[in-house]
């Protein structure tokens, strides 16, 4: 009996960092992910799989992360390798604090807590005043902390890592050497794996745009029917087309070899967009399955009586083929389960158990197949698994090898199971889809990067820019492009740099106003949310929010003296937004704590002082922002019942507690 044929596409992405009006791209990079994530992940993830010469995959890399990769070759740094050069004398107050913090973006549980001495400096009450000795043993445990296992396994870093604290300088100065030398091996990893064992590499558009986007934002509309869309649409179909070949130019000599697909950034695909890359003579492309299920609904109301139209459980595991005005292409769907128990599930996981519990599913699905299409069915259908081959190995033990380990190992030995590439399974014979409704991976829409005040406003602001812009500059403007812009924009996503990209994008805006002789049509001096919320006051209303008031019956504190006035729970199909509204912003040290549980009692806690909002989920997607300084929000998968526990904490020493219960 034929096996059950899977694909695995490992996506590898990083926001372009570099600054703008840089020519050379040599010098800062405003953010250093590229460069952890190239020390722990992208050297370490080919070379693992290619342990395994019997399993084909396909790794996927954006054109704009191997550039910023090459100028770390040059001599390109960043703000914590800035930190980290030089003596450690000579490192400010405010300089020690900045390395303190950033080593407390590190995961605790899987890259603190095995380093005993990192733990210890990150306890220090006053990070301002670590000694010379500890700024050089916190350099040094940093970099350790976000070495992969790959790298580990070198002497030098096997050594330190042994060593734990007392590290000199050249101790620092050795590890950052070595690191340095080890960014220069990402491309030969991903040969390596290519040439051992047939595996694919594929690439996304340049600067990872979102493509339908670019060709038209109003292409929106076709899985967000009544969403607010700009009042201005942008429309660039050339910009889109320059992504596409200038990735597949980047890729075919970097690699010797012209990629057969690309997989578009965020799974984003939409008609226009798939006769672009049939023009560039790119033979696949993915999406998630959620885009199948709106397009199969799409054939079935204008073609209702056409064979192939209906959509089943088996559907996504099949290669579609669409012909589009420029000739065709075939588009492979995500399984969008299976994806994401690797994403955000395993990570918890006895790494064994999850690996046997991976195979079981795949095995469900195998019989799910002969079930409804027959045994012959096999040798045409895949499954396809596509998720991104960096960002969940820090919630792992020991960045997830463990765990891939175990997998590899059972699917290596599966005689049910065969792993090919995205290319292997687009060639096989595919059912003819006539209409592809515009959407990406995240709930088959757009609704991260459009349809909001501030991302509504930056595509407005977008096209004005482009509008009268010289094409000595446009290299800058397809910079401006990227997706990631706009991911930062969406109020459903927190992180500690987030102001950053905000920040960013204008200076890259004000940049090209300023190359085109233009003043922009608003103060870009100040956030784009703000300048949104005042430029459109009527997407203030938000029809689906409910408040619940917040009162204090203990003695501790009385109605008058309390800090949060009320509680609002806003829901967008599979995200809530609880907002804590306060009464006053927070003084000195009192703070606000606010714990939220869910129906299973898992708990998030959110704590609000009066310099920031910090927040812990069990899930790693969830998370909070600080809209204003009397107003924090926390971003929660959708429920219908929540008990939050709010504790307020006041400068006069005095506590007390009260529960709002939130039920839908």
């Amino acid at each position: 009996m034929p096996p059950l044929r899977v694909s695995f596409l490992w996506h590898l992405h990083q926001p372009d960092y570099t600054e703008p009006g840089n020519p050379h791209r040599s010098a800062a990079l405003f953010l250093p992910w590229v460069r952890m994530h190239a020390l722990k992940d992208y050297v370490w993830l080919p070379r693992l799989l290619s342990e395994y010469s019997s399993l084909r995959h396909t790794i996927n890399v954006v054109p704009s992360l191997l550039a910023q990769l090459d100028a770390y070759a040059r001599g390109a740094s960043d703000p914590v390798l800035e930190l980290c050069t030089g003596p450690a004398a000579a490192l400010s107050s405010e300089q020690r604090l900045s390395l303190w913090e950033w080593a407390a973006t590190l995961q605790p549980a899987t890259q603190v807590d095995p380093l005993p001495r990192l733990a210890e400096l990150l306890q220090h009450p006053r990070p301002q005043t670590l000694s010379d000795a500890d700024v050089v043993d916190l350099q040094t445990l940093l970099h350790l902390a976000w070495s992969g296992p790959d790298l580990r396994r070198h002497s030098v870093v096997a050594r330190l890592s042994e060593q734990q604290r007392d590290f000199t300088e050249n101790d620092r100065d050795q590890l950052l050497s070595l690191q340095r030398q080890y960014l220069t091996e990402v491309a030969s990893a991903l040969m390596h794996l290519s040439e051992s064992s047939g595996s694919e590499i594929s690439v996304s558009p340049f600067y990872h745009p979102i493509l339908p986007l670019l060709c038209s934002t109003d292409v929106a509309r076709e899985s967000m029917p009544d969403a607010q869309l700009p009042h201005a649409p942008f429309s660039a179909r050339e910009d889109a087309q320059w992504h596409v070949t200038a990735a597949m130019e980047d890729a075919s000599v970097r690699f010797g070899t012209r990629p057969h697909g690309m997989w578009p950034s965020e799974g984003s695909l939409s008609m226009e967009v798939l006769a672009i890359m049939a023009q560039e003579g790119i033979g696949w492309t993915a999406t998630d399955a959620a885009v199948l299920r709106n397009s199969l609904q799409h054939s079935l109301q204008h073609s209702p009586h056409e064979a192939g139209s209906e959509h089943s459980p088996t559907a996504p595991f099949h290669p579609y083929q669409v012909t589009t005005s420029q000739g065709t292409i075939r588009v492979l769907f995500r399984d969008r389960e299976l994806s994401d128990a690797i994403g955000f599930e395993y990570a918890n996981w006895d790494p064994e158990r999850a690996a046997e519990d991976f195979l079981q599913r795949l095995r469900q699905r195998r019989a799910m197949i002969i079930e409804h299409e027959g045994e012959q069915a096999l040798t045409s259908a895949c499954v396809p698994v596509i998720l991104d081959g960096e960002n969940c190995w820090e919630f792992y033990p020991e960045n997830g090898e463990p765990f891939l380990r175990a997998l590899m190992t059972r699917l290596a030995s599966a005689d049910d199971i065969a792993l090919i590439t995205c290319d292997e399974a687009a060639s096989a014979s595919a059912r003819p889809l006539k209409h592809l409704v515009a959407g990406s991976w995240i709930h088959g829409t757009f609704s991260i990067w459009i349809g909001g005040p501030s991302t509504n406003l930056a595509w407005e602001l977008l096209a004005d820019v482009r509008r009268g812009l010289p094409e000595q500059w446009y290299p800058e403007l397809y910079r401006l492009e990227a997706s990631d812009w706009w991911w930062w924009y969406d109020e459903r996503h927190s992180a500690s740099h987030q102001w950053l990209f905000d920040r960013m994008f204008r200076q890259r805006l004000a940049w090209l106003y300023q190359c085109s002789h233009r003043q922009p049509p608003v103060n870009l001096d100040h956030p784009l949310n703000e300048t949104a919320m005042k430029k459109s006051p009527e997407m203030n209303d938000q029809p689906r929010m409910h408040t619940f008031p917040v009162g204090f019956s203990t003695g501790a504190m009385h109605e008058g003296d309390s800090l949060t006035k009320h509680l609002t729970l806003e829901t967008d199909d599979n995200w809530q937004r609880i907002t804590a509204v306060l009464h006053r912003p927070c003084q000195g040290d009192e703070e606000v704590i606010i714990t939220i549980r869910d129906r299973h009692g898992r708990e998030r806690r959110c704590g609000i002082t009066a310099d920031e909002t910090l927040f812990q989920s069990p899930l790693h997607d969830e998370g909070c922002q600080r809209l204003s300084s009397d107003r924090s929000a926390v971003y929660v998968r959708t429920a219908d019942h929540w008990v939050v526990e709010i504790q307020e904490q006041r400068s006069d020493g005095r506590v007390a507690t009260t529960h709002v219960e939130i039920h839908l």
